[in-house]
């Protein structure tokens, strides 16, 4: 049963990476975030790198590896606050569900609820 507006248009897109056979649970969530990046008409800003580089003295980056936890409520201090968006099932708006959650719901109109959602000024 579909349960997303949007699920059909894009559900290959996630297929193609859940049935890989991928080794390392960090190959599977990269492909995902490349995948959703894409999806949002973004390009991948991002660098991998093979140590921890320090970048707390930087004006440029914010550490936020503290500020989210699978296990406890999300503490962002107002800089990322979505909005409700139309979800297909539920009275009420659940928020905190996933990026993927907000594709299947708002399709092509997902990359402007996320900056919308947004309470920080973009860096370079």
């Amino acid at each position: 049963m579909v349960k997303r507006l949007f699920f059909e248009y894009y559900a290959d897109d996630f297929r193609m990476i859940y049935e890989q056979n991928k080794s390392f649970l960090w190959d599977i969530n990269l492909s995902f975030l490349e995948c959703c990046l894409n999806l949002l008409d973004e390009s991948p800003k991002y660098k991998l790198s093979d140590k921890y580089v320090d970048l707390s003295d930087s004006p440029e980056y914010l550490n936020l590896r503290s500020s989210i936890h699978p296990k406890k409520k999300s503490d962002l201090n107002g800089l990322f606050d979505i909005p409700s968006y139309q979800q297909v099932f539920g009275k009420a708006f659940v928020s905190n569900l996933s990026i993927i959650d907000l594709i299947f719901c708002e399709g092509p109109n997902a990359n402007f609820v996320l900056k919308q959602s947004l309470n920080i000024s973009p860096t370079k």
